[in-house]
């Protein structure tokens, strides 16, 4: 029986207490969350009881934190459980920052705490089949990689100032993917993007990323979310309110296992 403390009581953090409660070899002890009535509402659908984060990380009761804040909170919420002995899983992404990414990573090692971020597509039966069958060759060698998202709406006001909105926070989704399915690390990342709208025209924008270079944790997801987080800040696109229509193309084809497991 795993006893898990869930922080974060919002739309993710309700996916993750349901599941938790529902799980037989898991039990859902505590749940926090800045806004008290939120915590208060999940806890009792759930029959967790409520209290301060801190305390939550804290508690002898507690064996595994599953952290479903907001994304400028994530680094801090980990570093502190993993100082406090506790398994992790986080939602995505870590950060914002690439230098915080590092710092946070360098104190999870340091403690030898076992992490794992929210890349659930990995485990999504459609996707393991395609791996699978890339892994016994039915495909002959992969050359090509096309990856296409695209979002309905647009995401609420809230979202998008509390988070690296689509492309920072969702776009490594398509990366780990890519990750997933080649079984290779990237060298170089080139992403364009399409943002539909009902105006007549829609800003476009081209990124050409650094090499880059990627760390593993033992008993983790690889971290591949790192180098989206240099997306947005260059075009406005990103920050758009209107509904979004991304596309994605990357081609991999070289190897990486000479680089350093360490972000650059």
């Amino acid at each position: 029986m795993i006893r898990f403390g869930v922080i974060g009581a919002g739309r993710i953090g309700k996916v993750h207490a349901a599941t938790i409660a529902a799980n037989p070899k898991a039990k859902l002890v505590y749940v926090a969350d800045a806004f008290r009535a939120s915590a208060e509402a999940l806890a009792a659908q759930t029959g967790a009881e409520v209290a301060d984060a801190e305390d939550v990380i804290k508690s002898s009761n507690v064996d595994a934190i599953l952290i479903a804040t907001p994304t400028p909170s994530h680094a801090d919420l980990i570093e502190a459980a993993a100082r406090a002995g506790k398994a992790i899983l986080c939602e995505k992404p870590v950060s914002l920052s690439v230098e915080r990414i590092n710092a946070c990573l360098d104190v999870v090692e340091k403690n030898k705490s076992t992490l794992m971020i929210g890349f659930n597509r990995r485990f999504d039966p459609n996707f393991a089949s395609v791996e699978a069958r890339l892994r016994r060759g039915d495909v002959g060698e992969i050359e090509i990689v096309t990856i296409t998202s695209r979002d309905p709406t647009p995401p609420p006001a809230d979202y998008v100032k509390s988070s690296g909105g689509l492309f920072r926070d969702m776009m490594i989704h398509d990366f780990d993917m890519a990750r997933f399915l080649i079984g290779e690390e990237f060298v170089v990342v080139n992403a364009l993007d399409r943002r539909s709208s009902t105006r007549r025209s829609a800003p476009r924008a081209m990124w050409t990323l650094p090499p880059c270079r990627c760390r593993r944790l033992p008993g983790a997801l690889p971290l591949s979310l790192i180098h989206a987080g240099r997306l947005t800040a260059t075009t406005s696109a990103s920050k758009s309110m209107g509904p979004p229509a991304c596309l994605r193309r990357g081609i991999f084809k070289q190897r990486a296992s000479s680089f350093p497991m360490r972000t650059a």
